[in-house]
This record gives C-alpha cells, structure tokens and sequence, in this order.
C-alpha cells in the first residue's frame, strides 16, 4: 500500500503538530527516520485508522502491536507532560483504540466458539472504525469492572443486533458495565430469597432485544438516545425473567410521576408486621404478580415499584435505610433527564439520616446523599471523559512510577468525583513511600474537598483518625473524634453514632472495659429517643455480643437494662424484636 506523506507548511506549525505528524511503525508499520526505541504516533484520524487496521488486518497483528502503541503513548507522555497529552485528541485517540484491542481475549479468543467467528472478529473491527463504541467503553468502565467480560457483553449485542448498537450506543455500554459481573447475593434486599424469584440467566443480547421491542411498542417512557450510559445501568440492572417485566409493563401508570402513587397501591401487609414475618411467608413465589395480588410490606413495595420503573425503561433505585421504629425501604427514580425523585415514601416522621442502594455498575453501596451529590455535580462530558480515560491509562500502567501521578492528574478534571479519590487511597495504603505525612497530607486535602458531602467527608476524617490513632497520636485523635460526632450528631447522626462505637470498641480492645461500658452508656444518653436502629445496630448489639463473648456478662446485662428509656420502637417491628432477641440472649427479663 502506498503511503501517504504530509508536506504541506510543516514549518511553521507548533511542535506537537509536527510530532503527532511524525508516524512511526508503532501505528501503520511505516518507515521513517527515527530510532527502533522512540515509536512515534501519527495524527488521530479516520484514515489514519483505516491504514491501522489494513496493516494490521488480523488478531495475531493486532495483538502483537499493542506494545509499540503503548510505547509510543509513553514517549508522547514522557515529552510533552501530562497536562498536555491527555488535552490532545490524538493521544487520547491512540489511547482508547490501545484500550480497546487490550480488551481482546488474546489468549483465548482461538478456542472461544464466539470470539473465533469471522463475523465476531469482522464486527470487532467495525466497531473500532466507528469510533463511538470504543471511546464510550473506555470512558465508561469502571476500575472495579471487568473490562474483558465488558467487551464481550457488548460484542455478543453487536453481533446480534448489528444495524442498532450504532443507533443505541449508550444502552450497549450500560449493559456491558452491568453485567460484566454477576449480581451480588443479597440482591435485591435480605427479605426474600433469590431461589424464590424469577430469576433468568437470559443472554444479554437478548435482553438488550426485549428493550427494543418495548421502545417499538411504546412502552419505554424516557427516550435512551437522552441519557447517558450512567443513567441507563439504572435502568437495565434486573437479572428477572422477561416475563416479570412483560407483567409490569402492564401496571398502568399515567406517566412517570405516577410510580410515587404505586407505592402505596401495593397494598402494606399490617397483621403481617404484627407478626413478625419480616420474610416472605408466602411460598417460593416471590413474583412481582403475588406481590401486587398479596401486598407485602414495605420492601416488597419498594422492590414492585423499581422493577416496574426498569421494565418501562426509567432508572431507579431501592433504598434501604434504619429509622426510629428500625428499617425501611423506598425508592428514587429518574422524572425526567438528569432529574431524579430520590425520597418515594421515605417517612420523614421516622427520621432516616441515610439510605443505601447498590452501584450496578460495580455493586457497591452508594447512599442517597453521595448520589445525590454526584448527579448534582455540573461536570461538562469532555471533562468527564478526560478523567476517564487518564483513570483507564493508569490502569493500563499500574507499575509505572507515574501511577500516582495519573490518579492526581485524573482529579484535576473533575475534582470531586469519589473514584479518583478512592483509587489514590488504595495506593497511598501500601506505598512504601507514603510516610505519615504524605497520608495525613492527603487525608485533610480529602476533607477539605469534600466539605460538601457528609459521607465522604467523613470517611476522609476517620480514615485520618485511624491513621493518629496508630501513630500514637492520642491527643489529636480525640480532639478530631469530638469533631466528627460534634459536626453530625444532628442530621447524620448515623456518622456520629459509627465514630463513637468505633471509640467504645477501642477500649474493649484495649482491655479497658469499665472505659468501654461508661463510654456506652454517655452514648446512649447522647443519642436516645431518635436515633433508633442506627444506634442499636452499630453500638449497642455488637457492644453486648463482645462483652458475651468476653465473658463481661455483667456489663452486657447493664447495657441492655435501661434499652426501654433509650429506644420507642414500633411494637413488632424489626426493631422491637431484635431488641427483645437481644434482651433473651444476655437473660435480662423485659420491662413490664
């Protein structure tokens, strides 16, 4: 093949137009005067990338040529600076396509029945042509997904439906970051049993086809071509039968803002509550069809209505969260684009400081503040993007002495996104180099820039009074510990009451159990009366099933004594009979 040269006015343009110019056998095998050591890139475009591929036209090529890549981004890196070339499309061109052939399954793909069809390999280039698909999945994974599974979703739905992954990129990447990995156990909450449920492990492709009919039927109610990949794992993060989704899209609502009102047309099971029968009692038929027949209580409701959400296409999220008489379920959905309704029937009576549902992206537990926070952040895309891909080009280096650097540099673009924080966490951890200073250094600047969002402020300020505490550094400890419960004991109480345990659970370890149990009692003075489950849940039960387990019988009986002045549970709620479990446990007769 014939190729092409540039010779037009090189001159007199800048030195990074005359570099990326400058192509090298690390992009199309050309011959140019430079060293076998300094690959150098060409410009970032279409045809360039055309040439690419005919250089490189199968997997063996293709695989083989990801180090000289990579090398010529790392000399790109090394002259020209950080700063610079992640603010250059040609780098971050080279760079996503990099990302997108080290995705491929090279030692593998030979023996695997779907990699190893011509279609499949034929669609892998297609993909990579358009350009579109590759910069979304490396701008969309996650360090926690599973880049490998993620791209093999996506193939499989590009190879079934070829003629619309183009139409619909952003639902292909939503179900590829999603079902790169199985759901967790306890999904979708602890009151029923996932072997009770219809449950289907229906190829993603064709789960992604029954969204295409239900938006062909006229029965998904925001427009996917508006929302971003985010939005859409809210959206397809079910692992039900098809036919539980067919049954509820026949639930007729008129309009979005009508699935507030569904929520309490699930009729609420009282003599159930009475009873006690926080599970299912109803058979291995968890099904959303016996739920609206039966009713349920109140995370059955909350499960109706977010299946129900999904099933006509709108993002939604099961909350779970403690209150006075003990838990609650509720839900957020999406009302229309970047709108979000987070508080369906969250009681405000019952004082929840805080629910919690899963990331379907990755399964963690994101509380309703910190998504909130997120979604309320006005982060324009290429900022997004930028922070993304420096995110995914220090994942393709974790070795590189320039690690930490890209964790930093990836904050710049966006610096109050939770994962970049996080990831340069996890590596100050262990870092040989990280002394004290560095870590405390790191943990206020994490404070100051979360001011704004009390969980991960708070995260930040025990994760720096873990770090006093193992210096030695008592008194500063406590004067950040009597900080920390002083900023939340009001609206987070819940923080509050975690700091203080923490305190408590301190002096237990260190063999000061008369300290333990004073310290348990101020607490539970501090916080009566409003803080219900939290307070039981993170102080008081673990407090009395370490003295048990101690052997400090008598100070687990005083803890539990005067629970009737602290707590006013709901009679029969699950608040209420834990206690009553816990007062049968120590052998503390209950009040009259």
């Amino acid at each position: 093949m014939k190729k092409r040269t540039n010779r037009v006015g090189l001159a007199n343009r800048p030195c990074w137009f005359v570099f990326f110019l400058f192509c090298a056998g690390a992009i199309l095998g050309q011959e140019k005067p430079e060293t076998a050591d300094t690959p150098r890139l060409s410009t970032w475009t279409q045809q360039n990338l055309i040439e690419w591929w005919e250089v490189h036209p199968d997997p063996d090529s293709w695989i083989s040529a990801g180090p000289r890549l990579q090398a010529a981004l790392l000399a790109a890196q090394e002259q020209y600076g950080l700063d610079k070339v992640f603010e250059n499309k040609h780098f971050r061109g080279w760079m996503i396509h990099l990302n997108w052939i080290e995705l491929f399954p090279s030692e593998t793909f030979d023996a695997d029945p779907f990699w190893s069809k011509p279609e499949t390999l034929d669609m892998f280039r297609q993909l990579s042509l358009g350009g579109e698909i590759p910069r979304l999945l490396a701008s969309s994974l996650d360090s926690r997904d599973n880049g490998e599974k993620a791209l093999d979703v996506l193939m499989r739905i590009a190879v079934a439906h070829p003629d619309v992954v183009g139409q619909l990129p952003t639902l292909a990447v939503a179900y590829a970051v999603v079902f790169d990995q199985p759901f967790p156990e306890s999904w979708p909450h602890p009151f029923a049993k996932q072997e009770w449920m219809k449950i289907a492990n229906h190829p993603v492709e064709d789960r992604f086809e029954f969204f295409l009919e239900s938006l062909k039927a006229r029965q998904i109610y925001l427009d996917p071509k508006k929302l971003s990949v985010r939005d859409l794992t809210y959206a397809v993060d079910s692992p039900l039968e098809l036919t539980e989704f067919r049954y509820a899209q026949q639930v007729k609502i008129n309009g979005i803002g009508q699935l507030a009102e569904l929520y309490p047309a699930v009729k609420y099971d009282f003599p159930r509550a009475q009873r006690g029968d926080f599970l299912w009692p109803h058979g291995e038929n968890y099904h959303l069809f016996e739920i609206g027949k039966r009713g349920g209580i109140c995370a059955d409701q909350a499960f109706f209505v977010s299946q129900t959400a999904k099933a006509k296409g709108i993002p939604s999220l099961f909350f779970l969260g403690q209150g006075r008489s003990g838990g609650h379920a509720w839900v957020g959905f999406m009302s229309a684009p970047g709108r979000w309704e987070l508080d369906v029937a969250k009681y405000r009576g019952e004082k929840y400081p805080v629910g919690v549902a899963y990331d379907p992206q990755t399964w963690r537990r994101v509380t309703d503040a910190q998504f909130r926070f997120l979604t309320q952040e006005q982060v324009s895309n290429d900022r997004y993007e930028g922070m993304q891909l420096t995110l995914r080009w220090a994942e393709m280096n974790p070795d590189a002495d320039f690690y930490g650097g890209l964790l930093r540099h990836a904050r710049k673009f966006v610096p109050r996104w939770f994962s970049t924080w996080e990831l340069e966490a996890e590596f100050l951890k262990d870092h040989p180099r990280a002394t004290r200073e560095v870590k405390e250094r790191f943990w206020r600047m994490w404070i100051t820039n979360f001011q704004g969002e009390v969980d991960m402020r708070t995260r930040g300020q025990v994760s720096l009074l873990q770090l006093l505490r193992a210096e030695g550094d008592d008194r500063a400890a406590e004067r950040l510990e009597a900080e920390i419960i002083q900023q939340n004991k009001s609206e987070r109480f819940d923080l509050a009451i975690k700091v203080a345990a923490e305190m408590i659970f301190l002096h237990m370890d260190r063999g000061d159990w008369d300290l333990a149990s004073k310290e348990c009692e101020r607490q539970l003075t501090k916080f009566k009366r409003d803080s219900g489950g939290h307070l039981f849940y993170n102080l008081v039960q673990p407090f009395v099933e370490r003295c048990l387990e101690a052997g400090r019988r008598e100070l687990a009986a005083k803890a539990v004594a005067d629970l009737g002045e602290v707590f006013q549970p709901a009679k029969n709620s699950m608040l209420d009979q834990d206690i009553s479990d816990l007062r049968r446990l120590v052998g503390t007769p209950p009040p009259p």
